[in-house]
């Protein structure tokens, strides 16, 4: 039986606990809570992986979207607007790896998915 493109696969609990006990922070250096974890999307692991500097995201065991919130917001039912950073994760093997590029105007580290996603003339990004 074919297996439903579509379908959504669950992230094992082993890998949810790594990811929960990872320390995640902003940009900042703010600690961040961990309130969502999914495998990424298959077209965005591509176009990702399309450039030279992340096409190991394409080879990994485990590709991984994790959603986090400041974890000073995290419990606070009162705001419904917290501030979300998706933070890209890899597992390859034992190996555990946040992506990030360096942002060439601040030179500061960027989670990948604040990466402008663009392209001309049908050229991909």
């Amino acid at each position: 039986m074919a297996q439903d493109p579509n379908a959504v696969n669950e992230v094992p609990q082993n890998i949810q606990d790594l990811m929960n006990k990872y320390e995640f922070t902003d940009i900042d250096e703010n600690a961040l809570k961990v309130s969502s974890i999914r495998y990424l999307e298959d077209d965005r692991k591509k176009l990702y992986g399309a450039n030279k500097k992340f096409e190991k995201l394409l080879t990994a065991d485990h590709v991984l979207s994790v959603e986090c919130v400041p974890k000073d917001e995290a419990d606070d039912i009162k705001n419904e607007d917290k501030t979300v950073s998706e933070k890209i994760m890899i597992i390859k093997g034992d190996d555990l790896e946040e992506v990030q590029f360096e942002d060439m105007i601040m030179y500061d580290d960027m989670d990948l998915s604040q990466a402008l996603e663009y392209s001309f003339d049908g050229n991909t990004w």
